[in-house]
């Protein structure tokens, strides 16, 4: 009989899309662990974690604590680039955070670790001797150079040389790695294999062979109530998460498609927004909420984060998805074998290489920039009539298997069964006499 764990899964700071791929993994290692209870720290996300496990929190199954995993980007909210110095204010002194990491949370005793993307968890999980997998679609040891190196915004030398020494002391950290899996490489690409392989020479690495859920709890009647669709139709979501490189682009297509309600009635077509609460108040985004507007377009909608669950409870009931290249989305998306199209995000390489190794792969297409500029309605409309583009795109995400995170919990399990049953012998066994 398996032991109940006391578990600590740790998802960094910097979006929606680590909390919520952890969020797979937690839940299928609570079903293949009956009474075990699970501990998340996360504080830029607290609210969102609350709500991804809302009926295992009332259960007494999980608590969330608002513990600082370090590491988010600022980006400019005008360009949508990531911002070296607002990065640098927000993270602080990395090194020192590092050395304090976790002082003050009130749980403490675990068994076993998990972290998506927060080296210093893994660097603190080994001072204190506990076993300590890591996930993750990319590496920050590396993503944070090519930051720097792509950035198009001035940077003096002393941000420059604060820079490095994040990067140095995030590398430190990340060589405390044992155990890590990333994702199949058209999430996860090769550069950051061989970052890992570098920084980390005596971790044990795994790729995925597929993608974390597939599977909605929810049916198609319940995602268009909650969407507020009532109209019949296929369904166009936009949806670029919570990065401000989306602000301005969302604010010339709510607009649009409001003004276009009578060609989506023509068509028959529903369009959904996710829209970040910061902008939710601007201009003509404002108006999504007027129920007068509501009324004259009852095809144009936004849409909040889902309660209890992530956006693969919608994702098998939209039948294009427009979004960015971030790992999150990727995953969701070809678990859910729905068809997407991204627009690029040229300041942020990690993004720009996970799109290009999609594209390469037939998983998704690029939505012409110039084109989106010019007329981001005609642009959408016509990436909507690319049906059978689309289907041969969800063709190619059906060779990729899902449900990945059942394996994965497997793996994580027979790991710690072995590192325990492997310490027990040690205990067990006599020292030899010199």
């Amino acid at each position: 009989m398996k032991p109940a764990l006391r578990i600590l899964a740790v998802p960094n700071e910097d979006g929606f899309g680590p909390s919520a791929l952890l969020s797979y993994v937690v839940k299928e290692l609570l079903a293949q662990l009956p009474g075990s209870h699970v501990t998340i720290w996360n504080r830029s996300r607290a609210g969102y974690n609350r709500s991804l496990y809302r009926n295992l929190i009332a259960a007494g199954l999980v608590n969330v604590e608002p513990v600082c995993n370090l590491i988010q980007l600022d980006k400019n909210p005008a360009t949508g680039e990531v911002s070296i110095p607002g990065t640098l204010t927000l993270i602080g002194d990395y090194r020192a955070s590092s050395n304090r990491y976790a002082t003050g949370a009130r749980s403490g005793n675990f068994d076993l670790v998990v972290e998506f993307g927060v080296p210093a968890a893994a660097r603190w999980a080994a001072k204190r001797g506990l076993p300590c997998v890591s996930i993750f679609d990319h590496a920050w040891g590396q993503t944070l150079e090519m930051i720097l190196a792509d950035t198009h915004a001035p940077v003096t030398p002393r941000q420059r040389t604060q820079w490095r020494n994040l990067v140095a002391a995030v590398r430190r950290d990340e060589s405390f790695t044992r155990k890590l899996f990333l994702f199949p490489q058209f999430i996860s690409p090769p550069l950051f294999r061989t970052h890992w392989r570098s920084v980390a020479p005596h971790a044990v690495v795994h790729q995925l062979s597929g993608v974390l859920g597939g599977t909605a709890s929810w049916n198609e009647q319940r995602a268009r109530e909650y969407l507020g669709l009532n109209a019949p139709g296929r369904i166009v979501m936009i949806q670029g998460g919570d990065t401000p490189a989306w602000d301005a682009l969302l604010q010339r297509l709510v607009p649009a498609f409001l003004d276009a309600s009578a060609e989506l009635e023509a068509r028959r077509l529903n369009v959904v927004f996710y829209i970040p609460q910061r902008i939710a108040d601007r201009g003509a985004i404002a108006r999504l909420t007027d129920p007068a507007v509501a009324r004259r377009c009852p095809r144009v909608r936004a849409f909040a984060p889902v309660p209890g669950g992530t956006t693969q409870e919608l994702f098998p009931f939209v039948d294009l998805l427009v979004t960015r290249a971030g790992g999150g989305t990727v995953n969701d998306a070809i678990a859910c074998r729905t068809p997407f199209v991204c627009v690029r995000e040229c300041s942020q390489s990690q993004v720009e290489t996970t799109l290009m190794a999609c594209v390469r792969r037939g998983l998704t297409r690029v939505v012409g920039s110039a084109a989106l500029e010019a007329d981001p309605l005609r642009t959408i409309l016509s990436e909507v009539g690319r049906a059978r583009d689309s289907r041969r795109m969800v063709a190619t995400m059906r060779k990729t298997p899902n449900h990945a995170e059942k394996k994965l919990a497997r793996e994580i399990l027979r790991g710690f069964m072995a590192r325990q049953a492997s310490s027990g012998a040690c205990r067990r066994t006599p020292r030899l006499s010199a």
